[in-house]
């Protein structure tokens, strides 16, 4: 029982939501094996993996239709996004998953096409039903993932509905709530506030990340590498998801080196560009935040801050030197704030205002430093650390919002 992208809110009600609650608890009272289902959904995510079939190319054609994104960008960060979903990685996901014939809702965010696929696989592999309420902003990912498992395994498909309505229509976000057992949101702050209840309930609320170079005994070559690969991790979504890096400490005795890996990462997010165009359009509100980042580095530059501003055409993308700024977040659109520390016990402190909302840090580092600044990162339980360029591609056993993870991972 699903509405179709495009299909307006005021044709749902209550009664669709019983129905389909109803259906999938009557479906999971006959289970499947967690084999099958990772099966079907290698099968389902192959489908979306390969850029010419038909379903991929009408999300990526729809995405790009309603919010102005590249197609070129859409298929780059969904190549991202689903790489790690092999047969052999949920294979062995599904031998860890536990048991857990729980009637689940998702509450989905809109900025980034497919995230939130982690925790929908994971929770089929522990036998859970779903009921996806799709973002209105972007209902087309959700509602092609239930067709193409309709069409490859009917009765997988019994343990899924996805529906789309309005944040606005609280009546019936109340209802959907009443009906699961486990109630998983996504998107900013006061959306996980809202939808907060008694139930058991996981928020995956506003969340950033960041990046880490330390240049020492590095060769050119490679640090050129590595701002290409920040450029692209900045690029992928628009720089919209909780993977999307925002600002970058460079650890280096001497500012100048980092004010130069700044200039190398303006560089390649111009490269970038020419691949993954920038959006046509933006939102009114996110244009004027990245004019507001613009104008204050300007202005403080004009006023003898260390700081140099570097920005491409339009709106496409800005790089803002600042060698003594601790964590800054940026209002996305591939806006990097790139900082100089001297050592790693100064990255700490630099960080560590914002460690409660860190989700991932990529790190380039070798030798002692590398492993003080690890030891930093693990200290302030960052939950991933990562390679430049392995961003956006979590693994399949990622701890995305912990205690979900926990609760259908069976224990070693």
């Amino acid at each position: 029982m699903s509405l179709a992208a495009g299909t307006r809110a005021a044709t749902l009600n209550a009664g669709a939501l019983h129905a389909a609650a109803t259906r999938i608890r009557a479906a999971l009272a006959r289970p499947l094996s967690s084999a099958r289902i990772a099966s079907s959904l290698a099968r389902v995510l192959s489908e979306f993996q390969q850029r010419d079939n038909v379903r991929r190319r009408r999300v990526v054609e729809q995405i790009a239709s309603r919010t102005g994104f590249s197609a070129p960008l859409l298929d780059a960060s969904l190549d991202a996004l689903l790489h790690p979903f092999s047969n052999d990685a949920l294979d062995l996901l599904a031998q860890r998953a536990r048991h857990r014939p729980e009637l689940c809702a998702f509450v989905m965010a809109g900025n980034a096409a497919g995230a939130g696929i982690h925790e929908i696989v994971l929770a089929m592999l522990a036998g859970c039903g779903l009921l996806v309420k799709a973002a209105s902003s972007e209902p087309i990912f959700w509602t092609e993932f239930e067709a193409a498992l309709a069409e490859i395994d009917p009765a997988l498909s019994q343990h899924l509905a996805v529906f789309n309505w309005s944040r606005d229509d609280r009546q019936m976000s109340a209802e959907l709530a009443e009906l699961v057992d486990v109630l998983v949101a996504y998107g900013d702050d006061a959306t996980i506030s809202a939808l907060s209840n008694d139930r058991a309930f996981v928020g995956f609320g506003s969340r950033i990340s960041g990046a880490i170079v330390a240049p020492e005994a590095m060769p050119a070559s490679r640090l050129g590498e590595i701002a290409a690969a920040i450029a692209i991790d900045t690029s992928l979504y628009e720089q919209l998801g909780c993977l999307s890096p925002h600002h970058v400490f460079v650890v280096e005795a001497d500012a100048a080196g980092a004010r130069d890996f700044a200039r190398r990462i303006a560089a390649e997010l111009r490269n970038t560009a020419g691949r993954f165009p920038a959006p046509l359009r933006l939102p009114l509100e996110d244009a004027a935040a990245i004019r507001r980042v613009r104008e204050v580095a300007r202005w403080r530059a004009i006023g003898g801050d260390d700081l140099e501003l570097i920005e491409g055409p339009r709106l496409d993308w800005t790089v803002v030197f600042d060698a003594a700024a601790s964590f800054s977040v940026s209002p996305g659109y591939r806006t990097l704030v790139v900082s100089a520390v001297a050592d790693a016990a100064e990255l700490g402190r630099r960080i560590e205002p914002a460690s409660p909302y860190l989700e991932s840090m990529s790190l380039a580092a070798a030798g002692q430093t590398g492993a003080e600044i690890r030891a930093i990162l693990e200290h302030l339980q960052i939950p991933r650390i990562c390679a430049p360029g392995e961003m956006q591609s979590p693994p399949l056993d990622w701890r995305h919002g912990g205690a979900f993870f926990d609760r259908m991972i069976s224990p070693r």
